[in-house]
């Protein structure tokens, strides 16, 4: 009896010392970040001077630095801090080199590991994103359908992309420095790198998508619209990821695709009787409404779309007799909002200069429209395409075979365009479409 008990008592001082033990080893590592200060600013390329004491009562096996966004996803590869005992401080330079970052808040995250558990400490930082500069512009010209050209900041001829079939669409998407080109029929959708001017990845439609019918990008993904109603948004290196579908009572394809704050949106034309649907999505790709525009709606073909505020859009297109009109459509009806401004001319193209402004091309003259008022002469002579880059403050209108070139000011509160002819070019030939290429 006394023998057993003894081993009962040594039981339990095992499991005793073994549970104290696990909770020793249960306890993760201690972090406190002295520098960078919480919101200290920076610039895109500076070099911080990070500083902090980490304290484990167990070894450490690894300590790592890196730049994440407000959801902790990495922005740039992690670096490594050597470690040197298990309650040590070190100061350690990390360099900002993600040169394609918007301003905005960043967060610097500081992760220890011991053999059993890590913790992290963060510090919240803002950057201010590096210059966008102007490299060049793609062009596709009306003597030449299976070409694009490219041309550098110098306006001298720079490299040549020759299509299999005739041009049916492309944008930049700055973020991976990425031209998106659209096929047609069995020709790919591909991507090319005009940096190091070479093909990254293609997409092929298959045999139930037909073809291809749009293209579209947020800056960072390219998103592509084929023929039986899919649109499918793709990563840099031409993985699938959302995907949108509109099941509307006529088999439909899309033909225009934008992302907001509040919905992404497409349009799509019905194959059956022709009618447009202003088509809304939530962002992780399910339907949410749809508006048809072939009853009571003024525009009957949209050419554009941009955010007003978060529960509005400013649509753009023209009307059932070809007539440019421009509405306002709110996400909580799904319907038009406004009454519509009209416009005595086809609309070819339009962009977006703000919340405010919106500038459109007709076949005579570049017309704005302000704070959603009647539209204005911003000056005569039409374009084929106007595209405005934010970053830039530069407005390009393609207009026969010249892309010219203006900055955006405002003079007493009116929008006004100053030439700036380092951003002009002249072509050998009329101008079919073209997209501004910068260095992000």
């Amino acid at each position: 009896m006394r023998t057993l008990f003894k081993s009962l008592f040594f039981l339990f001082i095992f499991f005793l010392v073994g549970c104290k033990k696990d909770k020793k080893n249960a306890a993760p590592p201690s972090l406190s970040i002295s520098t960078p200060n919480s919101g200290q600013i920076f610039h895109m390329y500076d070099t911080l001077i990070v500083s902090a004491h980490v304290s484990d009562s167990n070894p450490l096996t690894s300590i790592s630095i890196v730049l994440t966004d407000t959801n902790h996803i990495p922005l740039q590869n992690p670096q490594n801090v050597s470690v040197q005992s298990n309650d040590f401080t070190f100061t350690q330079k990390y360099i900002l080199s993600e040169f394609r970052l918007p301003t905005g808040t960043y967060i610097l995250q500081i992760t220890a590991a011991d053999a059993n558990n890590n913790s992290s400490a963060f510090q919240s930082i803002t950057i201010i994103e590096s210059p966008t500069i102007w490299m060049g512009y793609s062009a596709v010209l009306k003597s030449n359908q299976q070409n694009i050209v490219i041309y550098d900041s110098l306006k001298n001829f720079n490299w040549n992309i020759a299509l299999t079939q005739n041009y049916n669409g492309m944008c930049f998407g700055g973020y991976n420095s990425e031209l998106y080109v659209n096929g047609n029929n069995s020709m790919m959708c591909t991507a090319y790198n005009t940096v190091y001017k070479t093909p990254v990845y293609s997409v092929q439609a298959n045999t139930n998508q037909i073809n291809y019918t749009m293209l579209a990008t947020d800056g960072l993904s390219p998103y592509v619209g084929f023929y039986n109603g899919n649109i499918y948004a793709y990563t840099n290196t031409g993985t699938q990821g959302t995907s949108y579908r509109y099941s509307g009572t006529y088999p439909s394809y899309p033909y225009y695709f934008t992302t907001t704050n509040n919905r992404d949106v497409a349009v799509f034309k019905s194959n059956a009787i022709g009618y447009d649907a202003l088509v809304t999505f939530y962002s992780s790709g399910a339907y949410y409404s749809a508006l048809r525009l072939f009853t009571n709606t003024p525009i009957k073909k949209v050419l554009a779309v941009f955010q007003k505020s978060y529960d509005s859009l400013y649509v753009v297109g023209n009307d059932s007799t070809g007539k440019g009109v421009v509405d306002m459509y709110t996400f909580s009806a799904n319907a038009f909002s406004a009454g519509p401004i009209r416009v005595s001319e086809p609309i070819l193209s339009a962009t977006q200069i703000n919340k405010q402004c919106l500038f459109f091309s007709t076949p005579t003259k570049i017309q704005y429209c302000q704070a959603f008022s009647a539209p204005m002469t911003a000056q005569a002579g039409g374009a084929q395409k106007i595209k405005f880059h934010p970053k830039l403050n530069v407005l390009s209108c393609a207009a026969a075979n010249n892309i010219s070139a203006y900055t955006y000011t405002t003079s007493a509160g009116f929008p006004s365009l100053q030439a700036y002819a380092k951003m002009s070019l002249l072509l050998a030939d009329s101008v079919s479409d073209f997209e501004i290429i910068t260095n992000k």
